[in-house]
C-alpha cells in the first residue's frame, strides 16, 4: 500500500515523548488535496521524488526521468537553475530538515491552496508556480540543502523534487570581496585612512606612534595620546600618520619657573602598507579506486594532496558523481601543515546492474580564509562481478 502524504509531498517528523520519533501525516491546509500515491503528484517537479544527491547531480546535468505512469519528466534541472540550484550549486548540496516557518518560497507544477499567492513562471516552455511554503502550514521535511554563489539559501524537497528558495528570481553572485585587513573583527577591503596592516589587521598608525614614538597611553575614544613626564602629564592629539598637532600640559605641571616647552612637530614617515590577499587552497593528485578500476560492491580508498597556509582549518568532502558512494562523505576538521593528503573510502554500488563508469569531486573549504577549491577526478570504471564458471 502506498504511504499517504501530503499534496505538496512533504514528509513531516515530529518528536514525541522523550526518547522516540514517529512518522506523522498531517494536512498543512484544509484547502489542499489530502492525500496521493507519494511521488506521483500532480504537483510534483521529480515523480518519485530525489532520494539521493547522485539523483539530483544527473537531473542537473540534463538528466530526465521515467515515471511509473509511463511518461518521461526532461529539463528539471533547467528549472532548478531557475531557481538559483545550477549543477555546482547542487554538487555541494547536503541532507537536512527544513520548516515552512523559515521564510522560503516553494515551487511546483499546480497552484497551492491559496491561488491569491501564486507567481506564475514560464522556463523555457514548462510552467512552474511559487509560492510562500507557509502557505501549506506548519510542518518540517527532509530537503538538499545549499548555497547559490551569491550566498542565498536554497533547497530540493526529496520528497517531490519540488525547489526551495528565498527569492524568484535569485539575486545574482556578488563580486568577490578581497579582505585587506579586519578592524575590529570586521573584514575591510581596502585599508582605511590612518590605517596599516600588520598580521593581517588593521592598525591604527596613531596608536602605534603614540607607543613607540612618544612612549605613551593611547585612548581611541578621544584620539589622545597620554605621556607622563616625571609630575606632568602631557597629552598630544596625534594625526592619523601620528603626527603630533598639539601639546597640552595638566595642572600637575610645576609652571612657576619654567614655561612649558614650546609645541613640536614630528613627522614620522612609515613604509607603505603591504596588503597580501588570503591565500585559496588548492587541490590536486585525487588517486583512483584501485588504480581505476574497481568491481561492483566493492571499497578502496582514494587520496587528495591540498595546500594551505599551515595552521588554517580544512573541511573536506568527498562526493561521488555518479553511482558510488562515500562514508563519511565529509572528512574530520584538517588542521593544514602547509600540504596536505587526505584521503576517504569510495563505495561502490551493490547492485549488480549498477556498473560503468564514475568520478568523483573534492570540494575543500578554508574556515581560517572563508576561500574554498574544488577539483574532480578524472574516469573510473566499476566492473559487474566475474561470471561463475559452469
Amino acid at each position: 500500500m502506498a504511504k499517504l502524504i501530503l499534496s505538496k509531498c512533504l514528509t513531516i517528523f515530529t518528536v514525541l515523548g522523550l526518547s522516540f520519533a514517529t512518522l506523522v501525516v498531517a494536512s498543512g491546509n484544509a484547502g489542499a488535496s489530502s492525500s496521493y500515491r507519494e511521488g506521483q503528484d500532480g504537483n510534483n517537479l521529480v515523480c518519485g521524488g530525489v532520494n539521493t544527491l547522485a539523483k539530483a547531480i544527473y537531473i542537473a546535468k540534463g538528466g530526465s526521468v521515467k515515471c511509473a505512469n509511463g511518461t518521461v519528466e526532461r529539463g528539471i534541472g533547467k528549472i532548478w537553475a531557475a531557481e538559483g540550484m545550477t549543477l555546482q550549486v547542487i554538487e555541494r548540496m547536503k541532507f537536512g530538515t527544513v520548516c515552512s516557518n523559515q521564510g522560503y518560497l516553494s515551487s511546483g507544477r499546480e497552484i497551492g491552496p491559496d491561488p491569491s499567492k501564486n507567481v506564475r513562471h514560464e522556463v523555457t516552455g514548462m510552467t512552474v508556480y511559487s509560492r510562500p511554503y507557509s502557505v501549506w502550514g506548519y510542518e518540517c521535511a527532509q530537503w538538499l540543502h545549499g548555497f547559490t554563489e551569491n550566498g542565498e539559501s536554497v533547497g530540493i524537497l526529496t520528497g517531490c523534487g519540488n525547489g526551495l528558495m528565498r527569492y524568484w528570481p535569485p539575486s545574482g553572485p556578488s563580486p568577490v570581496r578581497t579582505v585587506a585587513c579586519v578592524l575590529n573583527g570586521t573584514p575591510e577591503t581596502s585599508v582605511p585612512v590612518g590605517y596599516t596592516v600588520q598580521n593581517g589587521n588593521c592598525v591604527s598608525i596613531a596608536a602605534q606612534a603614540c607607543v613607540v614614538n612618544y612612549g605613551g597611553q593611547w585612548n581611541s575614544v578621544t584620539g589622545i595620546c597620554g605621556v607622563t613626564q616625571g609630575n606632568c602629564n602631557t597629552f598630544i592629539v596625534l594625526n592619523g600618520n601620528g603626527n603630533e598637532v598639539n601639546v597640552t600640559y595638566n595642572n600637575s605641571c610645576d609652571t612657576t619657573t619654567s614655561s612649558p616647552p614650546p609645541t613640536t612637530t614630528i613627522t614620522t614617515t612609515l613604509p607603505p602598507p603591504v596588503v597580501t590577499p588570503p591565500q585559496p587552497p588548492y587541490v590536486y593528485g585525487l588517486t583512483l579506486p584501485e588504480n581505476g578500476q574497481i568491481s561492483i560492491d566493492g571499497a578502496s580508498p582514494v587520496c587528495a594532496s591540498i595546500t594551505a597556509p599551515a595552521g588554517d582549518s580544512l573541511s573536506v568532502t568527498f562526493t561521488s558523481n555518479t553511482i558510488g558512494d562515500f562514508s563519511p562523505e565529509t572528512q574530520p576538521p584538517v588542521t593544514s601543515v602547509g600540504t596536505n593528503s587526505v584521503c576517504a573510502t569510495y563505495i561502490a554500488p551493490t547492485n549488480p546492474v549498477d556498473y560503468g563508469t564514475d568520478t568523483y569531486t573534492v570540494s575543500v573549504y578554508d574556515s581560517t580564509t572563508r576561500l574554498s577549491a574544488v577539483q574532480t577526478s578524472t574516469s573510473f570504471t566499476i566492473s559487474p562481478l566475474p561470471s561463475r564458471p559452469s
